[in-house]
């Protein structure tokens, strides 16, 4: 037997106000999605480096643009997203 914790009418009415703001909220675009996700990070980031002359730059862009959507960076630094990467191809031959 479980126990239920007993909300007031206070919690009750901030519960019904906090999911009211969460379906309020529009749903992500695919790109946005995308982005959210390691792989699709990783797959703009190849793009990108194709379009800049080195890799620090290309990566630097992408983590500009991730902030200014997202708030806050995805990696700290390029060490980290190649770790990332040094990750996935393990995971992919395993």
């Amino acid at each position: 037997m479980s126990r239920r914790r007993r909300n007031t009418a206070h919690q009750l009415a901030l519960r019904a106000d906090m999911e009211q703001r969460l379906e309020s909220l529009a749903p992500l675009s695919s790109e946005h999605r995308e982005l959210l996700s390691t792989d699709g990070f990783i797959r703009y980031y190849r793009r990108m480096c194709d379009l800049y002359p080195t890799q620090v730059e290309a990566y630097e862009r992408l983590e500009e643009y991730y902030q200014n959507i997202f708030g806050s960076r995805r990696y700290a630094d390029i060490r980290s997203l190649h770790l990332a990467i040094s990750r996935r191809r393990r995971k992919e031959f395993l």
